[in-house]
């Protein structure tokens, strides 16, 4: 269907609504062709190159004067561990999207973007899993030692609120209101959860 499935010429009045299905418009790919396609489609694969890249550009963005609560912030993104399916959601839907929209921006523009919001979710999931260790008490993560038991819980804690310092700052570097928006909705519930995690983790 390449034509929308309701027109609306004014939302405040039903009787201008234009139906229109578009039924009469013919697919480019036949149900088997896009069979075919749904069965070989690999998310991790079609994206494989950005994401192996991302850990060096997340380790630029941490840049800091404490070298210790550097090297607590990059453990995780020097073993290069973890699925990464947040920032793989992230790009995959980008290409998606890129194919079918016209940008003020260069198409390379769009893409770098793209890819800064997709290490920032990464930066952000990972320190929830730095807050996560310590209430947990967990002694690994991603087949290595956790950062509290490598580094021990106050650094650990304080290593996972530096990860989200930085991606806030370069969330608001996109200059993006509803992508900050969002996020920083996200970052909201984390904490929400983090917070009930501590209280159940305490009486228990």
């Amino acid at each position: 269907v390449d034509i929308p499935t309701i027109v609306i010429a004014d939302p405040a009045n039903a009787s201008s609504w234009e139906w229109a299905a578009g039924l009469d418009s013919v697919p480019k790919l036949s149900t088997e062709e896009m069979m075919i396609i749904s069965g070989r489609a690999d998310a991790f694969e079609l994206v494989s190159k950005d994401i192996n890249t991302m850990s060096g550009g997340i380790k630029e963005l941490l840049g800091s004067d404490h070298p210790v609560l550097e090297q607590c912030a990059k453990y995780f993104f020097d073993i290069d561990g973890g699925k990464k399916i947040r920032p793989t959601m992230v790009m995959a839907v980008s290409y998606a999207l890129n194919a079918q929209s016209t940008f003020k921006k260069t198409a390379e523009d769009v893409l770098q973007l793209q890819k800064r919001l997709a290490e920032i979710t990464e930066m952000i999931h990972t320190a929830s899993l730095f807050h996560d260790d310590v209430i947990d008490k967990a002694n690994t993560r991603r087949g290595v030692s956790s950062v509290n038991q490598a580094f021990g819980n106050k650094l650990a804690i304080l290593g996972g609120d530096f990860l989200l310092s930085r991606a806030s700052v370069a969330l608001a570097r996109l200059r993006n209101i509803e992508v900050v928006e969002l996020l920083s909705t996200g970052i909201f519930s984390l904490s929400i959860i983090t917070i009930v995690l501590f209280i159940f983790a305490f009486y228990h």
